[in-house]
Formats: C-alpha cells, sequence, structure tokens
C-alpha cells in the first residue's frame, strides 16, 4: 500500500510540477479550463499506474454516484453505471485521487 502510494503521489506531483510550468508558460493563473485538463490528466495518468489505487477510485465515484441517484434499483443502477462509468471515471479522477490521498496519507 505504501509503495503504491509513494508512486502515485510522485506521479501526481511530476504532472503537477509540470503543469504548473507549462501554465506559467503558456497560460494565464486565471487559465482554469487549462489547469482543470492538467490535474485531470495527471489524475488519470497516477490512477493508471496502479490497480489497486484505481479499483479505489472506482468504487469511491460509483458510491457517490449511487448517492445522487437514490430513486434507482440495483438493477437500474448497474445498467446505469455500465453505460457512464467511462465519462464519471474521467471526469472524477482528480476528485477521487484527492479522496484517495486524504484516506491514506503518507507516513
Amino acid at each position: 500500500m505504501t509503495s503504491n502510494l509513494n508512486s502515485l503521489s510522485l506521479t501526481f506531483n511530476i504532472f503537477t510540477q509540470a503543469n504548473a510550468k507549462s501554465l506559467y508558460l503558456f497560460g494565464t493563473k486565471g487559465d482554469n479550463e487549462m489547469e482543470r485538463d492538467n490535474l485531470t490528466h495527471g489524475a488519470r495518468t497516477a490512477m493508471n499506474h496502479s490497480p489497486e489505487i484505481r479499483e479505489w477510485c472506482e468504487n469511491y465515484l460509483k458510491e457517490n454516484e449511487k448517492a445522487n441517484h437514490p430513486e434507482m434499483t440495483e438493477e437500474e443502477f448497474a445498467k446505469y453505471w455500465k453505460y457512464h462509468r467511462p465519462e464519471i471515471m474521467h471526469a472524477g479522477a482528480e476528485e477521487s485521487v484527492q479522496a484517495y490521498k486524504a484516506a491514506f496519507p503518507k507516513g
């Protein structure tokens, strides 16, 4: 677990630092769309380095999505999740990686 978290932190931090440099060179501090896209890319890359982290993040997003649709039965939600999972995983990558880091802090 610790090596996965260290790997995740290192990957996420590398992308964050590289993206901060790109924002400085090519964007403005107010360019939130570019910053958001870069953080999402960094989070997706970090998740893809560890199946354990990816599974945790997917479960986190699935539970959050299930809470947003209390009117759905288990069967309805399973079908919904099957078709919407990729977009939810992409859109929630940054949030879920931050939640993972908060749930398993270093040291």
